[in-house]
């Protein structure tokens, strides 16, 4: 039997594996050592698996949608929590719309 999570758990269990690709590639960039690009390369490898699984199970459509919006949502806050980027109002604004337009494709 194939486990079938919610549209919401299969976009956050993408979203946590990126982020913490994304975290080691932006810490390579950023001079702290290879280390963390391979650990990025890995993370986003191991997607391969994850979209495999999902992809049989919620469908391409689903899964991407909400991969796609709490993708930038949990992204943004990386960026400005552990990064140190910096947005505005209407960047904010905009990440609101993406969690809200979330709801109406589950819905």
């Amino acid at each position: 039997m194939i486990l079938t999570p919610t549209p919401l758990v299969a976009g956050l269990l993408l979203t946590m594996v990126e982020a913490v690709g994304d975290f080691s590639i932006k810490k390579y960039v950023q001079g702290s050592g290879s280390g963390f690009l391979g650990i990025g390369i890995g993370v986003y490898l191991s997607l391969v698996g994850l979209l495999v699984w999902l992809f049989k199970t919620l469908g391409l459509a689903i899964t991407n949608s909400y991969w796609d919006a709490t993708s930038n949502i949990v992204s943004m806050f990386v960026g400005a929590c552990l990064l140190g980027e910096s947005y505005t109002l209407k960047q904010w604004l905009g990440m609101a719309i993406v969690g809200f337009g979330m709801f109406l494709i589950g819905n």
